[in-house]
């Protein structure tokens, strides 16, 4: 004859654990980050806007990535990647190699969708958001290309 059950060894089904996990990050809702990528994206797009850049594009989405925005400054071609978050590690430090990789890959895919060629250079921007001063640091050229 096994014990009988009570609460701290009874074994909890899928749900009651999944229910649970939901409360917890219902309550813990203040350790997540108080800003959506959406939000970073739109104080960037005004900041790209009050620099001269011209919008064309924003969230550009392939099978092979997303460019989160697309601007003409002058006669250049710019693939903006924003990232923001607290200042500690700074936020430009989630532009990983990886992550590299795949807007290069975006990039020549918006490309060759073009129907004519009407830019001289094309550039990889990153644009940093630090929170809680929302500065914005804008990294030029990050490939060098």
């Amino acid at each position: 004859m096994s014990p009988p059950e009570d609460s701290r060894t009874r074994k909890r089904s899928a749900n009651e654990t999944q229910a649970e996990g939901s409360d917890l990050r219902a309550e813990g809702s203040d350790l997540r980050a108080p800003y959506s990528g959406a939000h970073y994206e739109n104080i960037c797009a005004k900041y790209l806007q009050k620099e001269g850049y011209r919008i064309l594009e924003r969230n550009y989405r392939t099978r092979l990535g997303e460019i989160d925005i697309i601007a003409k400054d002058g006669e250049d071609i710019v693939f903006f990647e924003v990232k923001g978050g607290k200042d500690f590690p700074p936020p430009f430090t989630r532009v990983t190699p990886f992550k590299l990789k795949k807007i290069l890959l975006t990039v020549q895919h918006y490309l060759h969708q073009l129907p004519d060629k009407d830019y001289r250079h094309v550039r990889v921007d990153v644009l940093s958001v630090t929170l809680p001063d929302m500065q914005i640091r804008h990294f030029k050229d990050i490939t060098a290309h």
